[in-house]
């Protein structure tokens, strides 16, 4: 049995997880760990992260602790998803991993990486990307899959999973974020938790295809050039598209600091809320304006005040 390890912050792109359930039908001799042993916790040497917000540096402090317990290590140098480009600290993710790994001591500093470049504009994008993975991993013999690479899943299949996640709620919050802020309950601070509690049904970007979500992005293609950043045009498509057809009670922005494209979407969608003809209560959360949970605790309960208020009036 191999074990490879593939850091869990990068499952929230769907490609990946595509990826991993291909690589659970293709080599079931592969046994694939995303989450580091309790006992890798304690990091043996200084790491260099890198100037970057905190939930990169996350994903290099997981890829970092899952090496001591792995065969191989799987980090694709992601560029581009669905024709659109990705943060660029994901092409420097590999080195910096790299970089760590070379100051380890013992066995682990000689654990191969999986670096292969992810540029994916079209499906023969991706089968040869899939393939090229494959062989990285498993070998270079290993024979192109007979089957397809797993397509995302159907308009109707998710509509049909949203549906069944919001039966019993009356209510709905759109949480709208990058998709390892939302998806990551250290990232997203509990904030799903907090919100299930009161009663609310929760919303996010993750709950639709893409392809829907650049649709409705599409219709503010307006500056010099298109939106062209995939996490920055989610975000943009799923607050056009929730507003629509879902019609929330609230929706929450939530973003980890003010970067470039994050400030830029954050100024967007601030804009488009005030055209909205269904005010809407909206708040914006930045992750490291807040220490302690009970600050963000205390944000939305007065949040939640206010979609009381207007519910009650």
């Amino acid at each position: 049995m191999m074990k490879v390890g593939l850091p869990m912050e990068l499952l929230s792109f769907d490609w990946i997880r595509r990826l991993k359930e291909d690589i659970h039908a293709l080599a079931p001799q592969v046994e694939l760990c995303h989450v580091p042993a309790a006992t890798s916790a304690r990091r043996p040497v200084p790491l260099s992260e890198g100037d970057a917000c905190f939930p990169f540096k996350k994903m290099v402090r997981t890829a970092m602790a899952l090496l001591p317990q792995v065969d191989r290590l799987v980090v694709p140098r992601l560029v581009r998803l669905d024709g659109h480009l990705l943060c660029p600290n994901f092409r420097a993710f590999p080195d910096l991993v790299a970089l760590n790994r070379d100051r380890l001591p013992g066995p682990a500093r000689k654990i191969p990486i999986i670096d292969t470049l992810v540029d994916i504009t079209d499906a023969g994008d991706e089968e040869r990307v899939r393939l090229l993975l494959l062989r990285a991993l498993l070998g270079p013999e290993t024979a192109p899959p007979a089957a397809p690479f797993p397509r995302p899943q159907s308009a109707g299949h998710k509509a049909a999973a949203l549906q069944d996640k919001l039966r019993g709620y009356d209510r709905t919050i759109a949480l709208i974020g990058r998709a390892y802020m939302v998806g990551d309950a250290h990232l997203n601070m509990g904030i799903p938790a907090i919100l299930a509690s009161q009663g609310y049904g929760i919303v996010t970007p993750q709950d639709f295809d893409f392809s829907d979500l650049d649709r409705a992005a599409a219709r503010d293609d307006y500056y010099a050039k298109t939106m062209y950043w995939r996490g920055a045009r989610e975000c943009l498509g799923a607050f056009r598209h929730i507003c629509a057809e879902h019609e929330p009670a609230g929706i929450i922005y939530l973003l980890s600091f003010n970067c470039g494209v994050d400030a830029l979407v954050r100024i967007e969608l601030m804009s488009l809320h005030k055209k909205l003809a269904n005010k809407i209560p909206m708040m914006v959360l930045v992750g490291d304006e807040h220490s302690q949970q009970e600050h963000v605790v205390t944000r939305l309960e007065a949040f939640l005040d206010v979609i009381d208020g207007i519910t009650t009036s």
